[in-house]
């Protein structure tokens, strides 16, 4: 089995040059579920440079070349044949020389979503009784959840007044107060923000939903997120800006609604810089994820008394679809500060958006 890259290009869909890998078996056939996916993730813009579709194909061209020597057929991988590749992956690696937990981890979380857009698109049928996308690949261990100190919302307004520019501002408020991931964040398109009458409303949140491709979300996984109504309307003027309008007829297209001087999408990487950037500043240490955190563990200590009368369990479950988790167990990381943090002031508060746009009004942005 091998991987070709295939630089003539598809007419309408890859252009000329881009190396879309091509996946061959031992005979020399084409794998043609897989040809047709990347060819998909290219066409539909999931994938920004040819890069990221080598390194992808890179991943299933290992999993399937697994397969392949085991004499596993493609429609007939299950649950277990996974857990058989990660334990040989670890054990063995390549060449008698282990592979990392991290690179065994990418190849299976690529697995899974081909698996999944393949199920999707109806090129295979599952016929196991665990479905591919129910495995859950294992880690080291989740973080030490109990040992982490969340900001307060004043270290947050704190915070914010050493960011720069409503980009900043924007990526951070979405951080903290919508649970976004930063590759989320920076992914965000602009054409999905219409006006905010036209929007459906929640709790004094406007749902913005994400469908997992245009939109990019962690497993392409379709869900919906909460923006507050302070928020949305300063992502709508930044929007429709001359700033933003500036940055966008320098790079001649039309992307992301946060974007660089040069106007073209941020990266995740400018969003740690950022934050790094500000903790140093300000002398409080937050960076996306611990945001993450803040918002979930609020959602739970905020809603859970108002919004779901005190069952923990629905909310636990409304969480886990606002954050997009795959397993309920990962988002029950995110209770330990709530239960430790847990007192009668926060029953008597009427609901997380209205402290949370009490935050979002003192950050403001320059």
């Amino acid at each position: 089995m091998k991987l070709v890259p295939d630089f003539d290009g598809v007419p309408g869909f890859v252009p000329r040059g881009y190396g879309l890998p091509a996946l061959l078996d031992s005979c020399g056939y084409l794998v043609v579920p897989v040809f047709l996916y990347m060819l998909f993730k290219v066409s539909t813009n999931a994938w920004r440079s040819d890069a990221t579709a080598r390194t992808i194909g890179q991943r299933l061209l290992d999993i399937f070349a697994y397969f392949e020597d085991q004499n596993i057929s493609f429609g007939s991988v299950t649950v277990s044949n996974l857990s058989e590749y990660r334990d040989f992956k670890l054990r063995e690696g390549i060449d008698g020389k282990p592979c990392s937990e991290a690179s065994v981890n990418l190849a299976l979380n690529a697995f899974q979503t081909y698996w999944h857009w393949a199920l999707k698109e109806r090129l295979i049928v599952e016929s196991a009784a665990v479905s591919i996308e129910d495995y859950y690949v294992r880690t080291t261990g989740l973080p030490a959840f109990a040992a982490m100190r969340l900001p307060t919302g004043e270290e947050i307004v704190e915070f914010s007044r050493c960011l720069r520019g409503p980009e900043q501002h924007i990526a951070n408020k979405l951080s903290f107060s919508t649970g976004l991931r930063r590759a989320e964040i920076v992914s965000l398109p602009a054409d999905i923000l219409l006006p905010i009458d036209s929007m459906e409303q929640r709790r004094g949140a406007v749902l913005l939903r994400l469908d997992g491709y245009h939109a990019p979300t962690k497993g392409n996984r379709p869900r919906t997120v909460e923006v507050p109504r302070r928020l949305y309307g300063e992502m709508l003027n930044y929007k429709i800006s001359d700033r933003r309008a500036r940055r966008i007829e320098r790079s001649g297209q039309e992307s992301t609604l946060l974007v660089t001087k040069y106007g073209h999408p941020c990266r995740p990487d400018w969003l740690n810089d950022v934050f790094a950037s500000a903790s140093k500043l300000s002398g409080i240490d937050i960076h996306p994820h611990l945001n993450r955190h803040y918002y979930a563990t609020r959602f739970l200590e905020h809603e859970t008394p108002s919004r779901f009368k005190g069952n923990e369990y629905a909310a636990l479950m409304e969480l886990q679809r606002l954050l997009g988790h795959a397993h309920l167990q990962t988002t029950m990381g995110y209770t330990h500060v709530a239960v430790a943090e847990h007192d009668k002031k926060t029953h008597a508060l009427t609901g997380y958006q209205q402290v949370i746009d009490e935050i979002i009004r003192n950050c403001g942005y320059a």
